[in-house]
């Protein structure tokens, strides 16, 4: 969940290790059938695990922006969160959905985060989200070594109460789950608590008090002081004037209670996309995006604020590196600025379709006290004239500090291509193995590629998949790349056994496309897991209101003017996937 905003020192060695080969081919973590958190049952479970294609619930609905956390002593167990909107025939909007899998990823059970509308448990309704919130996002998971599983998020209100009113009540939160077998799920829900509190003011841009974009980690380091620290940071917008500010708190009481919230970026210019990294000797760095404000002559880039206290103080921001971010833009055919573009009101000048990106950083530390950051940078090339923005390659890329950010590598590229767009890596660390992991997209596959378009879209504008589209189509894939030498070299590989279309049109009533805005990946006893956002399952179609472009999905509609009846078809099923890899 967003607000619309505008926004290679440590080389590659010649030779690559041995590939972390995946232990089993890639599952759908999402369509399974829904437990709810104490083993009963509501309408809103009900109609999340119906399946069929002609009903009107919402089993075949979108799933996207994922996270996974492996167990730290258990790596068979394996918990995956995402934005679900198989909740949207229940209560008009999405919500957390939690994936649980006791057998290495191999299959999952699938549940809520309690506290939605509908809850008729009584944790559910205990919670701090029941009743203000009637939408959750954003999901966040980490695991301590006693076996407690947080998870992070932002919960928030866009349906209008009263009248057209909409009082946002946008809070972000970190809820408690511990490992236990006896539970329905393998957790047990203990608890939810609000840690950035937001204001009811109306649910638009400029008014009042919202949190998004947060980041979540727990210290786990052996010999770390800090040991067992939950922090939490989030990008505060207060009041849409500009002033977009990171956030930060801390519980050292296991989630019970967090601290004060601070605020990191002390007037750092338009900053947003948190990420926390805790070193081996409990130093806590947390990063964010500077976007680039040409008035006051600054320069978009990655910056930290570093604490060696265990998260209690922090230094002032400091650049990591500037950045050319893969943030795609364009303008409408109304003449405004467009982060996304589609087709009738999401019509853009260039005439291209396709989701938002956005160039935040991802961050991990090491048992050496290293600290690495990955984000996705464009190579620019010349404007070819037209509307449509970046111009130019956009490739993942990671830097390291060996002195809690006193100095960093500059960017280097972990699996440089000739072809393709990549974006959205995320990293992990393994101790026990001392590998490292970066799960990211990459269109090296796209037979329409250009570093002047969006993956999947063809000069004139129509879809590489066809018109109609087809319902298998090579445009995008995940990979995972291994280090197992601080970085120095990485061996990649592909992740997805099927390749998807990332810009069918399934959001905004059927109008525009939508990704997330990140994928997941963890690592633990030698087991990397990988999740990422798929449309394989999509079933393509034509909508009626429209010449068809190939980017359309099926629908069912009386006339031009009337809603989509039958979402449940395959139109929407926008699914989670992941990959399980064992690691040398």
């Amino acid at each position: 969940m967003t607000r619309l905003t505008r926004c290679e020192a440590c080389g590659l060695a010649a030779l690559a290790l041995a590939i972390a080969a995946p232990a089993l081919a890639d599952v759908r973590v999402t369509d399974a059938t829904y437990v709810r958190h104490d083993g009963a049952t509501d309408a809103v479970i009900a109609n999340c695990s119906d399946n069929s294609p002609g009903s009107t619930s919402g089993g075949n609905r979108q799933q996207n922006e994922p996270a996974v956390a492996v167990h730290p002593g258990e790596s068979r167990f394996v918990v995956v969160a995402a934005n679900d909107d198989c909740t949207v025939p229940s209560f008009a909007d999405g919500w957390e959905g939690i994936y649980v899998s006791s057998n290495g990823g191999a299959t999952f059970v699938n549940s809520l985060l309690p506290g939605y509308p509908g809850d008729t448990s009584a944790a559910g309704q205990a919670s701090p989200l029941f009743g203000p919130a009637t939408a959750v996002s954003d999901p966040l998971l980490s695991w301590d070594e006693a076996g407690n599983l947080f998870v992070g998020g932002i919960g928030f209100n866009r349906t209008a109460t009263t009248g057209n009113i909409q009082p946002a009540n946008g809070n972000s939160f970190v809820a408690t789950y511990a490992r236990d077998a006896r539970s329905p799920l393998g957790i047990a829900y203990l608890r939810t608590v609000v840690v950035g509190p937001g204001t009811p003011s109306p649910f638009t841009p400029g008014s009042g008090r919202f949190s998004d974009k947060p980041s979540l980690r727990v210290d786990n380091g052996a010999t770390s002081p800090n040991r067992g620290n939950v922090y939490f940071a989030w990008t505060l917008f207060p009041g849409g004037n500009g002033t977009d500010q990171i956030a930060f708190a801390r519980s050292t009481d296991h989630g019970q209670t967090f601290s004060k919230p601070i605020t990191l970026s002390k007037g750092a210019a338009r900053s947003q996309g948190s990420a926390i990294a805790v070193t081996s000797s409990g130093a806590v760095l947390v990063f964010w995006r500077q976007f680039d404000s040409v008035a006051n002559g600054i320069h978009s880039a990655i910056v930290f604020a570093a604490s060696s206290n265990g998260g209690l103080t922090f230094t002032d921001p400091a650049i990591v590196a500037l950045t050319e971010g893969y943030d795609r833009e364009d303008v409408t055919t109304g003449g405004s600025f467009a982060g996304d573009c589609g087709s009738g009101p999401f019509q853009c000048l260039s005439g291209f379709t396709f989701h938002r990106t956005g160039a935040f950083p991802q961050a991990v530390g090491d048992k050496h006290g290293n600290v690495f950051v990955t984000w996705e940078e464009t190579t620019p090339a010349p404007d070819n004239g037209d509307t449509y923005r970046p111009d130019g390659q956009s490739q993942v890329v990671l830097v390291r500090s060996s002195n809690n950010g006193a100095s960093w590598s500059a960017p280097a590229k972990i699996d440089p291509q000739p072809v393709g767009h990549q974006w959205w890596p995320n990293i992990a660390y393994d101790a026990t193995t001392d590998t490292l992991a970066v799960v990211y997209f990459d269109s090296r596959t796209d037979p329409s590629y250009s570093p002047f378009r969006p993956p999947g879209n063809n000069a004139d504008g129509t879809s590489v998949c066809g018109v109609p589209a087809s319902a298998s189509c090579n445009v995008l894939n995940a990979f995972v790349a291994t280090s197992a030498n601080q970085g120095a070299s990485w061996s990649p590989t592909r992740a997805s056994s099927v390749g998807h279309q990332p810009e069918y049109e399934m959001f905004g009533g059927r109008q525009i496309p939508f990704h997330g805005d990140y994928l997941g990946i963890d690592a633990a006893s030698g087991v990397v897991f990988a999740v990422w956002t798929d449309n394989r399952d999509v079933v393509p179609g034509t909508d009626p209101r429209e010449t068809p472009d190939g980017f359309d999905v099926l629908q069912c509609r009386a006339t031009p003017a009337s809603s989509d009846t039958c979402a449940n078809a395959g139109g929407v099923n926008q699914n989670i996937f992941g990959a399980s890899f064992k690691l040398p």
